[in-house]
């Protein structure tokens, strides 16, 4: 049975469709997580962060431009040092500097 086959009053849905929202439950929290790293400028969370912003560049136009925007900040220079274990040291140091 496919996805397009499942009908309400069929009952319970079929096990695929179980899964396919248990792994969109998964990427949900991911992102929540990765989001929540970058926020705080986390080191861990720059690879994610790009991995998680690829498919992006697919949605043409919109999505290519912004999606290609985080890559640029978060691949980049800027984007390695801001989310670096040095730049954790010196916000913590001065902690009266805010952006």
């Amino acid at each position: 049975m496919s996805f397009t086959e499942f009908k309400p009053e069929d009952g319970a849905p079929p096990e695929s469709m179980k899964l396919f929202g248990a792994i969109l439950a998964a990427l949900g929290f991911l992102t929540a997580l990765v989001g929540w790293g970058v926020r705080r400028l986390k080191p861990w969370s720059r690879f994610p962060f790009i991995f998680l912003n690829l498919p992006g560049l697919l949605g043409f136009p919109a999505a290519t431009l912004i999606s290609g925007y985080c890559l640029y900040l978060s691949a980049g220079p800027t984007g390695k040092y801001i989310l670096s274990e040095r730049y954790q040291r010196i916000a913590e140091r001065t902690p009266e500097v805010k952006a």
